[in-house]
């Protein structure tokens, strides 16, 4: 990395904090409004939990239909297209993660060299942010695949159980209609899970927009005489930072999903690897899945 300007020479205060383009942490108010601008009323924590909440409801659902051969077909293609979308979150995640690292290595390399006046250099640097642009693509297709997988359980959720008299002795008919009602509660957690990648591809969308904003700057300012002073300036420092900050945001939110999606997966993955017989899978619906139904209805209620 260039030396001919330190960032550490240009702090910039905002909101009662001071920054550098070299020292933006994670806990900073900065980063943490970047944060919330990303997620707006959605909490993640909730969010991700409920993501394995749907895993666990569609196993139930699975094993509640163990005498009906096409509906459990149906269900365990429904579940590992679930997995599969896991998978694919996961390793988007981790590609955000490894795009976001190199976006703030280039940053603190570009405003090195714009402050040192070396524009030419600054705007090779400033070519590579439209990664920003590929990785709104790749949020989308993954919009894509949660409103696939939403309208599947769907469809299926759509099955007329009539619920059993208590203490009735119709085992299968009691594990259906749990399985049914397990699917209802995944639906109404997939239908906005969709919102979520959406949210990120427009946080892309807007860092390939501040992106094209400071390329029209430098070429504009290239060849002023007083370039270097305006640079420095407080005003220009600050937009700086915060887009800074915006690539920090969204890498602390890629590193967050990504750890909980790989666990979604190995979840599902481990029930399908569960070798239980038609009882043993019609007892589970009815015991398991109750208890996860009150529950899942308690906590979707609550959203």
């Amino acid at each position: 990395m260039p030396t001919e300007f330190p960032l550490e020479k240009t702090p910039v205060t905002i909101d009662g904090e001071t920054y550098t383009i070299a020292n933006v942490p994670d806990t900073s108010k900065l980063v943490l409004a970047a944060r919330n601008r990303i997620l707006a009323d959605l909490k993640l924590d909730d969010f991700l939990s409920k993501l394995q909440l749907v895993g666990k409801l569609l196993f139930v659902a699975y094993n509640g239909v163990a005498r009906e051969p096409e509906l459990r077909g149906e269900l365990s293609t429904l579940q590992m297209n679930y997995m599969r979308l896991c998978a694919d979150s996961y390793e988007a995640m981790v590609a955000f993660d490894d795009s976001c690292t190199r976006m703030l290595d280039h940053l603190r390399r570009l405003f090195t060299y714009l402050l040192g006046g070396k524009e030419d250099l600054a705007l090779l640097y400033l070519g590579q942010m439209q990664v920003a642009d590929e990785m709104a693509e790749e949020a989308l297709k993954l919009a894509q695949e949660f409103q696939d997988v939403f309208l599947q359980a769907k469809a299926l959720a759509g099955v007329e159980v009539a619920k059993p008299a208590e203490g009735g002795k119709q085992q299968a008919l009691e594990a259906k209609w749990v399985s049914v009602e397990a699917l209802k509660q995944a639906v109404v957690i997939l239908s906005k899970a969709g919102d979520w990648p959406k949210r990120m591809a427009r946080h892309c969308k807007n860092l390939s927009s501040g992106a094209g904003g400071l390329k029209e700057t430098i070429v504009l300012m290239k060849t002023d005489p007083d370039r270097l002073a305006f640079y420095q300036s407080q005003p220009f420092l600050e937009e700086a930072v915060i887009h800074y900050a915006d690539w920090k945001a969204l890498q602390m939110i890629s590193k967050e999903y990504s750890v909980a999606a790989k666990k979604v997966k190995v979840d599902v993955q481990e029930s399908f690897q569960k070798n239980l017989t038609t009882e043993e899978m019609l007892a589970l619906a009815v015991q398991e899945g109750k208890a996860l139904l009150a529950s899942a209805k308690e906590r979707v209620a609550k959203a």
